[in-house]
């Protein structure tokens, strides 16, 4: 469910729209586009989603809230006393396994979530992480992208960057 609304709800933070107009991404960037005179893409948008995940990820890598700080708090991983899902458990390893998959599909580091040079360099943001890099908060990608390679997932098509 989060991760469903994730993409809109931080869009529309990003530009400035309502979250209540329910407009689809479409009618939202045409309405984008005539009221701010731009001419922004699909592509373009989605970028600035993820140029704004990404400075709000540095901006708590800064203050101090680690990869650790990702998780649930252990009372949601106990097993439901009654219930048709009394016998499922949402394990620790399962919420892991799906955060480090949104580290990686945003272009930041599987273990730590702290962006790539290469993620960061792309988004435009390498003014705004030079200093950061000192404090060893945006790291080297180890295997190299191909060149022209988008450093993150863009999957305009599910319109939440994320597979179900």
């Amino acid at each position: 469910h989060t991760g469903a609304g994730l993409k809109r709800t931080s869009v529309r933070n990003t530009v400035g729209l309502c979250q209540f107009l329910q407009y689809e991404d479409d009618k939202a960037l045409e309405l984008l586009n005539a009221a701010a005179g731009w001419d922004m893409t699909p592509e373009e948008l989605h970028e600035s989603f993820e140029r704004g995940l990404t400075m709000a990820r540095l901006f708590n890598l800064r203050e101090g809230m680690t990869h650790e700080a990702d998780r649930l708090p252990q009372r949601l991983h106990e097993p439901i006393r009654k219930g048709p899902l009394s016998e499922h458990v949402l394990t620790e390893a399962d919420v892991r396994e799906y955060v480090e998959g949104y580290y990686v599909k945003h272009g930041w580091d599987r273990q730590t979530g702290r962006p790539y040079v290469d993620t960061v360099e792309y988004l435009g943001l390498a003014g705004i992480a030079a200093p950061l890099t000192d404090l060893d908060l945006v790291v080297e990608r180890e295997d190299a992208l191909p060149v022209g390679a988008v450093p993150f997932v863009m999957d305009l098509a599910s319109g939440d960057g994320h597979e179900e």
